[in-house]
């Protein structure tokens, strides 16, 4: 198929698989080739890959998305346009924070720190009256991590409803 333009009707649609998903509607899943992260690809006019959700969301609005191409269903192999919508970063990473598909905590390749030593270091802070700088050592990270774990800037997900600062009342 090398050099040929696909044409939708004939290429594209069929290779589509109706399966339930999340929402009322069927997810339509790309059968061909999909990357690591699940995402479909083809190649289209002359060898150019684009995402299948995002070449659905073009054969059925006739214009290339300028902006990501968000999935309602949260399935990135389907192409239903049903459940495409067209978003900017924000709307990306507030659905991706929403739908709990951010990284966060022990699930980041650079964490230090185990969620018991962040909940150790939070209660020392707050009912032990020690220093940052001391927690930081005992734990071995700067002071600077300390102080954004107390002030719920790295972690806070995990310390809601914990005093934040010795003399708070959850």
């Amino acid at each position: 198929m090398r050099g040929h333009l696909h044409k939708p009707e004939i290429d594209f649609w069929p290779r589509l698989v109706q399966r339930p998903g999340p929402l009322p509607t069927f997810c339509w899943i790309w059968s061909g080739a999909t990357k690591s992260n699940g995402y479909g690809n083809i190649s289209v006019g002359g060898g150019c890959i684009r995402m299948t959700h995002r070449y659905a969301w073009f054969l059925t609005h006739g214009i290339w998305p300028t902006n990501h191409v968000l999935h309602d269903c949260d399935t990135p192999s389907c192409c239903n346009p049903a459940h495409l919508h067209v978003g900017n970063d924000l709307d990306n990473m507030r659905e991706a924070k929403f739908r709990n598909r951010t990284a966060h905590g022990v699930g980041l390749p650079q964490h230090k720190l185990t969620e018991s030593q962040v909940m150790q270091i939070s209660f020392r802070y707050t009912n032990e009256n020690i220093s940052m700088r001391k927690l930081g050592k005992d734990y071995q990270v700067g002071p600077q991590t300390v102080c954004d774990i107390v002030n719920r800037k790295r972690w806070g997900w995990l310390l809601a409803g914990t005093p934040a600062k010795p003399g708070d009342v959850i």
